[in-house]
């Protein structure tokens, strides 16, 4: 068989044209290292270099305006694309810079095209993935920030009577109350749980001295609050106790009047108030970016919920015209959406399943899931008080079937 025989009709994405000639590079790429005092250098083999042909084409005929246009379409189009190469076959190319066309008039009928191409390859360079966990943690950061910032500049108590004194020591006990009411609900150790009852006993006994000195004293309930995060161990155990701390001061009296005395008193209650709120939400935020989620309804659920309450504390804000914290508590709103959003949407979804009859959660892991390792998952979802006894007649709730928890 004759070389010509095996030569194929040259195109790009389809497009036919003719090929009279090409070259094509190749070789190896090296880096050659000469070293001082010796006469031999070293060739370092860096792998095959890259691939290019570059062919000499045309397109001819009565109609060869429209073939010349289809294929400087297809030289224009994006991404790489297959090339049917004469001599070489099918190749995954891409146009490597410029191709030039040529037309005249002693050659009507005729256009004449230089092509550069490239071997296309692959993408082996990582996927870049925003760590939305880490900016919803900067962002709770920031919003502690700003918020430690509340009480040096909107709380005092100098020069004012003894009335407005107590009622801002009267804050600090409200404040250690709902701490405790906080605490209530999660089941840490003895000895923290002690420990940190210890530091609400001590904010009182130094009540005084912590209402004169506003700095120490909203260190003192950043402090508090940040703790309840570590003490549940678990981050979504920590949440229901911040949820409360963020309504904060929703039961205390509105201080009436217009006198001096009372606009303070007034404004160190909101200011207090606000302290606590917004240290709560920048702490459940951290929570959550520290959190793992088990199905794709817990993760919404959460989001929702915090989300709305963050809203709340942001409306607060605007309201009392602190624009600056309106702007950073809107900042911990959106990273915490973003942040569950991609750390919570593919998981799995929860659907509901009812046992026609009594039987162990291994049989009803295998018949759901055709895996019955799974017993152990469906009974600590549901609160099963024994794997051998799933109730038949009751409606249980489990994970999608076609999605492993992630």
């Amino acid at each position: 068989m004759a070389w010509r025989d095996n030569l194929r009709p040259g195109s790009f994405r389809g497009v036919p044209f003719q090929v009279p000639s090409h070259t094509k590079e190749l070789g190896r790429r090296t880096e050659v290292h000469e070293y001082a005092l010796t006469d031999e250098p070293w060739a370092e083999d860096l792998g095959r270099e890259t691939r290019r042909w570059m062919l000499q084409a045309y397109v001819i005929g009565p109609d060869y305006m429209a073939a010349r246009d289809a294929l400087e379409a297809a030289l224009e189009a994006e991404g790489p694309g297959v090339l049917i190469h004469p001599w070489r076959g099918s190749l995954t190319v891409s146009v490597e810079g410029r191709a030039t066309v040529e037309e005249s008039s002693a050659e009507g009928g005729l256009a004449r095209f230089t092509i550069p191409f490239v071997e296309a390859g692959a993408n082996l360079a990582p996927a870049a993935e925003a760590d939305t966990a880490g900016e919803a943690a900067e962002a709770a950061e920031e919003a502690k920030v700003v918020a430690a910032d509340l009480l040096p500049a909107g709380f005092s108590i100098e020069g004012l009577p003894a009335f407005v004194s107590q009622a801002a020591g009267d804050l600090l006990g409200q404040f250690t109350g709902a701490l405790d009411g906080a605490l209530a609900g999660l089941a840490p150790s003895i000895s923290s749980l002690g420990n940190l009852r210890q530091l609400g006993g001590d904010l009182l006994a130094k009540a005084n001295a912590l209402i004169a000195a506003p700095a120490s004293l909203a260190g003192r309930v950043i402090g508090l609050v940040g703790q309840i995060r570590a003490l549940a161990g678990n981050p979504l155990a920590a949440l229901p106790a911040l949820r409360s701390l963020m309504g904060f001061g929703s039961t205390l009296a509105h201080v009436l009047g217009d006198t001096p005395s009372r606009k303070r008193q007034r404004a160190n209650q909101a200011a207090f108030v606000a302290l606590v709120r917004r240290t709560a939400a920048a702490e459940a935020v951290a929570a959550v970016s520290e959190a793992t989620f088990t199905s794709y309804e817990q993760a919404a659920a959460i989001r929702d919920d915090l989300a709305a309450a963050i809203d709340v504390l942001a409306l607060e804000a605007g309201d009392a015209g602190d624009d600056d914290a309106f702007l950073v508590l809107e900042n911990l709103r959106a990273a915490l959406i973003r942040d569950v959003g991609a750390r919570g949407g593919s998981l799995a979804r929860v659907f509901a399943y009812t046992p026609g009859q009594t039987e162990p959660a291994m049989v009803t892991a295998f018949r759901v899931y055709g895996d019955a390792s799974r017993d152990l998952e469906i009974v600590a979802r549901n609160g099963i008080s024994h794997p051998g006894f799933v109730p038949g007649g009751r409606t249980l709730e489990l994970l999608t079937p076609d999605g492993e928890v992630r």
